[in-house]
Formats: C-alpha cells, sequence, structure tokens
C-alpha cells in the first residue's frame, strides 16, 4: 500500500471512529487491522488485539499515532518487585485548599505572565495504554512499556514522524527500568515515518485563538455545545501531539476547559516525570465509568500530562478493577 493509499485508508478510519455515529466499544475491523500491520511491520500485535482509547480516537488524533495506538501496549515484564497491575498506580495527590476556579485562575496567570512565543508545528509525545485482547485485559504486569512520538510537519502537509521505545514504568510507582519486554533498547526506533507535500493531514490545521467563542471552539473537535470538561479533556492532546503551542494557545485551551460542567481541582501532585504540577479532574455524563486528571505545571502553567483512569465498572474495560490507569500522554519536554 503507498502512502496515498494509507493516508485515504486512514481518514476513513477516523471518520468511522467519530463518537457521534460509533459506539465506544467498536471492535477493530480487518481493514484497520491491515492499516496496523503496515505501520508496525513484523512487530505489530495480533489481530486479536483491540488496543483504543475512547474518545480519544475520535476523529481527533493524528493519524498515524491514532494507528500506532492501537499496535502498542501493556506487556507483562520479569518483575523486580512484587507488585503487579493493569496499569500504573494512580497518582497521589495533596489537598490544596484552593477551589477549582481559584486554582484555575492561578495558572491562567502563569501561563500569560510566560515569555512571547510561536505555536510551533513539531511535538514530542511520551505516552502508553491498557491493552485489551479479546475484550479482556491482560494479566497484571510489574511493568508497562512507554513510547515517544515526535512529529514534525509543515503547512503543505510534509512531515515526518517517529515513534521511539520509551523505558518501562513500574507500576508500583517505584521507578522505570531499560529492560522492555520487546527486547527493544530504550531510544530504538519503532517506526519512521516520513511524507510528501499535501500526504499529511493533521487534526488541526489552526490552534484556537481567544477571539474564538467556547462553542466555535468545540466544534473544531466535532463537539456539540452541550459538552463537558471530560468531552473536551478527551481531545485536548489530539491538538498537543501535533503542535507544541505557545503559552498564549495553551491559555486559550485551558480556560476553555475550566469553564465547562464537570472541571474541579483536586489539589498538588508530581506527575510520573517527577514534575510538580496541579491535578484537574474533568468528567462527563456520557462516560459516567471514567474521568480525567489533567496535570498543569506548578512552574510554568502549561499542560504535563492528561490520564484516563477507569471508575467504578467500565463496559469497555471489563475486567479493569475501579481507579485503574488506562492511559497516559504527557509532554516530556515540559517544565
Amino acid at each position: 500500500m503507498n502512502s496515498d493509499d494509507a493516508q485515504d485508508e486512514l481518514g476513513r478510519l477516523l471518520r468511522s471512529l467519530d463518537p457521534a455515529h460509533t459506539p465506544v466499544d467498536t471492535a477493530l475491523t480487518a481493514q484497520m487491522l491491515a492499516i496496523r500491520d503496515r505501520i508496525a511491520g513484523p512487530a505489530g500485535s495480533s489481530s486479536a488485539t483491540s488496543r483504543t482509547r475512547p474518545k480519544l480516537l475520535a476523529s481527533t488524533l493524528l493519524p498515524l499515532v491514532v494507528v500506532l495506538l492501537v499496535v502498542m501496549g501493556l506487556i507483562v515484564l520479569p518483575s523486580p518487585s512484587p507488585a503487579s497491575a493493569y496499569g500504573p498506580r494512580p497518582l497521589a495527590v495533596t489537598l490544596n485548599g484552593r477551589d477549582a476556579q481559584r486554582s484555575a485562575n492561578e495558572v491562567l496567570s502563569m501561563l500569560r505572565q510566560q515569555p512571547a512565543s510561536q505555536d510551533v508545528r513539531r511535538q514530542r509525545t511520551a505516552w502508553w495504554a491498557i491493552e485489551m485482547r479479546d475484550g479482556r485485559p491482560p494479566a497484571p504486569t510489574p511493568a508497562v512499556d512507554t513510547n515517544i512520538s515526535e512529529i514534525d510537519w509543515r503547512e503543505d502537509g510534509r512531515a515526518h514522524l517517529v515513534v521511539i521505545a520509551g523505558e518501562a514504568m513500574f507500576v508500583d510507582g517505584s521507578g522505570t527500568t531499560t529492560a522492555r519486554s520487546d527486547g527493544r533498547p530504550v531510544g530504538g526506533v519503532i517506526s519512521d515515518e516520513t511524507f510528501d507535500a499535501g500526504e499529511y493531514q493533521p487534526s488541526l490545521t489552526a490552534l484556537p485563538r481567544a477571539s474564538d467563542s467556547l462553542e466555535a471552539m468545540l466544534s473544531m473537535w466535532g463537539l456539540t455545545p452541550h459538552s463537558t470538561a471530560g468531552d473536551f479533556a478527551s481531545v485536548i492532546p489530539s491538538a498537543l501531539l501535533e503542535w507544541n503551542p505557545s503559552s498564549t494557545s495553551q491559555a486559550v485551551l485551558f480556560d476553555a476547559l475550566r469553564q465547562l460542567e464537570g472541571f474541579t481541582v483536586l489539589g498538588d501532585t508530581v506527575d510520573r516525570l517527577g514534575r510538580r504540577g496541579v491535578a484537574f479532574e474533568a468528567t462527563t455524563p456520557e462516560y459516567p465509568t471514567r474521568r480525567f486528571l489533567v496535570i498543569m505545571s506548578a512552574q510554568t502553567g502549561r499542560f504535563l500530562s492528561i490520564e484516563q483512569m477507569t471508575v467504578g465498572e467500565d463496559p469497555h474495560y471489563v475486567g479493569v478493577p475501579d481507579g485503574t490507569v488506562v492511559d497516559y500522554t504527557a509532554w516530556p519536554d515540559e517544565q
């Protein structure tokens, strides 16, 4: 399959994953699996594997990262620690005595005080998500492999996307290991794709501006005016996977998030990369069995990471215990 055909197939795949039309537990089709295997090559998982990120996959993520997220996932490692789980331990959060709006105002103030800069069409993202096989999770594991995506794209559609093997993360929070179960060295290239002019189609060709209405911002991701904080938190990574936004643009995104129903502050935390942050929760009644943790830098106010976890018994994550982190996206170059 050539690059043009692959892009057409990926476009159809993204449209088919539109949450307005597709059930959240829709299985991968043979066509989707073929696209996945073309990109992943021999290292791809078997056709029995369905690795999904509900809502985040909804016609918003950059095309190849969508497919690569279907390929990579939770893998068992030889355990240097007795602790095993389905995903990383939830982050510890300390109450800070401030309500959501006061905390949000402090974040916005930090963002607006950052030096002026430009939005950059280049980004580096670390990620992991739980792997579901035949509708069931794998056995609990002591560590999970993370991967790093590096995207550099131009307005004319030329782009370069590399996926690199990251460290494996112990689920008990004790640290990381370079002993990945797939045998790849940390820093090794998993996938390397180059696109000629016109071949690459970003999920957002431009970032929202302060002059845009909240309704207009939501519509950029296909969300309705009645969308909640959980809905918006689920699509913010689609912008941050392709763009390295200026602090001004990050302020626009965060200001929109804090205006939506289902937004609250949890407290102070340290993220999985050891950075101090403020943790906000975003929920949506459409998926009451999930919640999003949005971590903003305590130093700059910028987005550090976004995680999704289960609340109670989630019909998509059958067998996964309450409170399990099921996906994780972070921007390692932030402070």
